[in-house]
């Protein structure tokens, strides 16, 4: 089993956990760009012609945003940490655990180090390959328009294509303007127009997930890392193992054990 070495060729497509150190790579999110303006180019001149001008108008509105709103993701500082005063001076004055050795910064309560940017980030989420930029406290919001945006996109086009093939045998030539011959063919409709439909189709559901997830974070008024990281499974872990010593021992007035228990936890037991 390979654990440290050189980033593989595909190391952008994000398949495997990495092997090595990771930086910032536009890699994903050119590749998420050129299809997206591809499967645009399929439905602007393939499905568009064959459904209700209404529906093309709403999908490529709706396209416009999703884009913007992907370029304000990828262009909005995400809320690095920073640190105005020397770090020699905070490592005298502040406990090490409250500092980053890597950013030179004091950390907030809600702030992460994210192993891709190698920065803090305020109220970090996640690092999004597709938008090559972290989610933090200045662009979370954006982000989440965007996947939203972006779910919408793709229930669009798989309406679209499913439309484009019911009314497309209908018709008798693919490219009225054209003299092409070849252009006329079948295969030039459904072998694109089904690699939209196909691709659309399997994103789906893991971004219906993920939208799931941001808009519960959003709800709750957390992030990803402090609803599912690993300090919240220890903290639950933590109070279950509490609360199973109660129970046997049946002492409740156990001053040395209710010291380890936060004011949450003391009042979830009394």
């Amino acid at each position: 089993m390979r654990i440290l070495g050189p980033p593989g060729k595909l190391e952008c497509l994000m398949l495997s956990p990495p092997t090595s150190l990771t930086f910032k790579n536009r890699g994903t999110m050119t590749i998420y760009v050129c299809f997206f303006i591809f499967c645009h180019i399929v439905l602007i001149f393939l499905v568009y012609p064959y459904t209700p001008w209404e529906m093309d108008l709403t999908e490529l509105c709706l396209a416009l945003l999703c884009l913007l709103f992907m370029t304000l993701t990828n262009w909005t500082q995400p809320g690095y940490v920073k640190n105005e005063v020397d770090f020699f001076d905070l490592v005298k004055t502040i406990e090490n655990t409250q500092l980053c050795p890597d950013c030179e910064t004091i950390r907030t309560a809600r702030s992460r180090h994210c192993a891709v940017c190698h920065r803090c980030v305020e109220r970090f989420d996640h690092h999004c390959p597709w938008i090559n930029n972290c989610i933090g406290v200045r662009n979370h919001n954006y982000f989440l328009a965007y996947v939203t945006l972006q779910l919408l996109v793709l229930i669009m086009a798989v309406i679209m294509c499913i439309w484009a093939f019911v009314y497309f045998p209908l018709h008798d030539t693919l490219f009225p303007w054209s003299d092409v011959t070849f252009l006329d063919s079948p295969y030039m409709f459904y072998l694109p127009v089904s690699l939209v439909l196909l691709t659309c189709s399997l994103f789906i559901v893991p971004l219906a997930l993920l939208i799931s997830v941001q808009w519960g974070n959003f709800c709750q008024g957390k992030t990803t890392m402090e609803r599912f990281g690993r300090a919240q499974a220890s903290n639950e872990t933590h109070y279950e193992e509490v609360q199973e010593k109660l129970m046997v021992s049946g002492i409740k007035q156990d001053r040395r054990l209710y010291s380890s228990l936060t004011v949450n936890e003391y009042n979830r037991l009394v």
